[in-house]
C-alpha cells in the first residue's frame, strides 16, 4: 500500500528536539522547497556552507531510508548537480528530483510583465546602478568593492550584529578582510512610500546600462533562482550583472530568455566563493568603471536585450509554471496547486 506524505519545508521548524516530521508507516515521502527560509537556506559549519534541507535529511537517514521513495521538489530553480549527486550518494533509497523553476516565483515575471507593458524609453544616462535591500554575504562583499572603486551604490546602515555576522562568515571561509566597508546608509529616494518607491526603482534602472543583480544566495547548492532583482531589468531594458550565484546568465536560457554576451563569467568555475566573486568583479571592471567600455557592452547586447524583452512581454508566466507542476505526480501536484494557484 503506497502512504504518500507532503512536507513543506519552507514552513517547517527543522530543530531535531522537535522530534521526527516523517509520519509512521509513510512510504513515499514528497520534499517540497521553495523559497530562501530559515529552513531552507545554507548556514556554515567548519569552513563550508551546508544546505539545511540535506543536513536535516542526514539526521531522518534511518526513515528516510525506510521509505520505498523520495521526491524532492524545488518551487524556485533548480538544484545542482553536486547537490543531487550528495544526495543519491547519501541515502539508500530511489530519489526523483523535480525542478520547477518559477512555479514558487512566476508573480514577479507577471509583475514585471506589467511593468514592461508601460515601458518608457530612457535615455542611458547611468553607467551603473545597485540598490542592496536585506545585506546577505554576497551583497556585502560586492558593496565593499563598489566603494573601492568609487561607485555610488544604495544600501541600509547595518546593525553592530549585523556587522558582526557578516564578518564572522567571511572568516570562516576566507582571509578576505572586509574591516574597512563604510558602514554608512545611502537611499536615493529617501523616506517614500513603496509605490513611489517602486515608481522611482524602475525610473533609475531604465536609465541604467548596467544593473547588479545579487539574488539570495544559495552557495552552490540550488542554481536559477530569480526574483525581481533580475525580472525588473529585464523590464527595464537594462544589463543584468549577475553576482553571488553561479551559472545565473546560463541558466536564463532555461526560461526562453537568451543569455547576455561581453561579461566574463568563466570565474563560475572556481570553487572558493571568495575567490570567484573577487574574480568576476575584476575581471569586467571596466564595463563597471569605464564609460567607453561600459557603452560598447550596452551596443553589443541591443539584441539580447529587445529579445528578453519580447520574451517576457508575450509570455503566459502563469501558464508556463502550470506545465511544469502538471509533470508531477497527483499527490506533490495538488498539493502545490493549492498552495500557487488559487
Amino acid at each position: 500500500m503506497i502512504n504518500e506524505q507532503v512536507i513543506f519545508l519552507d514552513e517547517i521548524d527543522l530543530n531535531p528536539l522537535n522530534g521526527s516530521l516523517i509520519d509512521p508507516g509513510t512510504t513515499v515521502l514528497n520534499l517540497i522547497i521553495r523559497d530562501g527560509t530559515p529552513s531552507t537556506d545554507c548556514c556554515i559549519i567548519g569552513k563550508k556552507f551546508e544546505w539545511k534541507p540535506l543536513i536535516w535529511m542526514l539526521y531522518e537517514m534511518e526513515k528516510i531510508n525506510r521509505l520505498d521513495k523520495l521526491r524532492i521538489i524545488v518551487c524556485e530553480g533548480l538544484l545542482g548537480d553536486d547537490t543531487k549527486k550528495n544526495i543519491q550518494s547519501n541515502f539508500g533509497v530511489e530519489v526523483e528530483f523535480f525542478d520547477l523553476l518559477i512555479v514558487g516565483s512566476y508573480q514577479f515575471f507577471l509583475e514585471a510583465q506589467g511593468i514592461a507593458k508601460s515601458h518608457q524609453p530612457r535615455i542611458k544616462d547611468s553607467n551603473v546602478y545597485y540598490s542592496a535591500g536585506t545585506m546577505r554575504l554576497t551583497r556585502y562583499f560586492l558593496a565593499h568593492w563598489l566603494q573601492e572603486h568609487d561607485i555610488d551604490f544604495g544600501r541600509p546602515r547595518l546593525t553592530k550584529r549585523d556587522m558582526e555576522s557578516l564578518s564572522h562568515q567571511l572568516h570562516r571561509i576566507s582571509e578576505k578582510d572586509l574591516s574597512n566597508y563604510k558602514n554608512v546608509e545611502r537611499r536615493f529616494f529617501g523616506d517614500c512610500d513603496q509605490e513611489t518607491y517602486n515608481k522611482k526603482h524602475v525610473e533609475i534602472l531604465q536609465r541604467s546600462k548596467i544593473c547588479m543583480v545579487a539574488e539570495y544566495p544559495f552557495f552552490d547548492w540550488r542554481e536559477a533562482f530569480y526574483d525581481e532583482k533580475f525580472t525588473h531589468v529585464l523590464a527595464a531594458k537594462s544589463i543584468p550583472f549577475f553576482f553571488g550565484n553561479k551559472n545565473d546568465n546560463a541558466n536564463i536560457t532555461l526560461l526562453g530568455f537568451r543569455s547576455y554576451v561581453g561579461i566574463d563569467y568563466s570565474s563560475d568555475n572556481i570553487q572558493d566563493f571568495v575567490k570567484r566573486w573577487q574574480m568576476l568583479l575584476d575581471s569586467n571592471k571596466n564595463y563597471l568603471l569605464d564609460v567607453a567600455h561600459n557603452d560598447t557592452l550596452h551596443e553589443q547586447n541591443k539584441a539580447v536585450i529587445d529579445y528578453n524583452f519580447d520574451v517576457l512581454i508575450r509570455t503566459d508566466w502563469k501558464d508556463k509554471a502550470l506545465q511544469k507542476v502538471n509533470e508531477l505526480p497527483s499527490v506533490p501536484m495538488d498539493f502545490i496547486k493549492d498552495k500557487f494557484f488559487k
